[in-house]
């Protein structure tokens, strides 16, 4: 649950999750560019990161699902079925 915790971990999660598997996603191209900054490559991708649920390639501008991303999966698949019972925010 706290990889789940701060919307812009949703976001890349989410994204990763409705791409394809072998497709890396650019982290510009989701993230908003507010989140653009340190805390971005400093805690969210690192986080994302030590719990297996990401693989990052080229100075952390691409993700790519990581070893352990179907346990978070299993998250995203409740979470997207029931979106309309979240707060706002979600993903």
């Amino acid at each position: 649950m706290d990889a789940l915790a701060a919307s812009t971990r949703r976001q890349l999660l989410a994204t990763l999750h409705d791409s394809a598997p072998p497709v890396g996603i650019a982290v510009a191209e989701v993230v908003e560019e507010s989140a653009q900054s340190n805390e971005l490559h400093h805690v969210h991708i690192p986080k994302l990161e030590r719990y297996g649920y990401v693989e990052v390639t080229h100075g952390e501008e691409l993700l790519y699902r990581g070893p352990r991303f179907d346990e978070v999966a299993d998250v995203m698949r409740v979470v997207e079925a029931n979106a309309s019972k979240l707060p706002g925010g979600w993903p």
